[in-house]
């Protein structure tokens, strides 16, 4: 009888570490693998780019999901504290520790782009029709209780510039 016992008990321990192969290759390894072979990434030099972001997101979000399930199957307080603290701590600072140092050269562009933009969007606000003519429309059409469609769209627009 206890011979039966531990036979079923190897036999559900491969069956779950079987299930668990199955579960990281084609969670992980097989996406992550598609796209670091296609995009190049992480090769001589470090080109992240967006495809390496996504690399490193769906990586993360794998490994704590991962390490949530293996939390729960845990009977150790201190053997769920370590897998809690690698799950809350460990994993997302990685991650993001890995996307901006992949990311350096796109963190430079990214302060120019910025720059830019905060001049030019103030120069177009400054230039922007709209107010005027929303204005104008405003106090032609006091009686009126519908506005014109392209009232309706510059109020729309101007109220996503403010």
């Amino acid at each position: 009888m206890q011979l039966q016992m531990e036979s079923q008990k190897k036999t559900k321990v491969r069956i779950f570490l079987a299930r668990l192969l199955v579960y990281i290759v084609s969670g992980l390894i097989i996406p992550v693998t598609f796209l670091i072979a296609r995009f190049n990434l992480f090769t001589e030099k470090m080109n992240v780019g967006i495809w390496g972001v996504i690399t490193i997101i769906l990586t993360a979000v794998f490994l704590y999901k991962l390490a949530a399930q293996a939390e729960k199957c845990i009977d150790s307080i201190q053997g769920r504290q370590v897998v809690h603290c690698i799950r809350k701590i460990f994993i997302p600072f990685l991650a993001i520790a890995l996307v901006i140092f992949g990311m350096e050269k796109f963190l430079d562009d990214l302060v120019w782009f910025f720059v830019i933009l905060a001049f030019f969007e103030t120069v177009a606000g400054i230039f922007n029709p709209f107010p005027e003519y929303i204005k104008e429309q405003d106090e032609k059409n006091k009686d009126k209780k519908e506005d014109s469609k392209m009232l309706k769209f510059a109020k729309i627009f101007w109220s996503a510039k403010e």
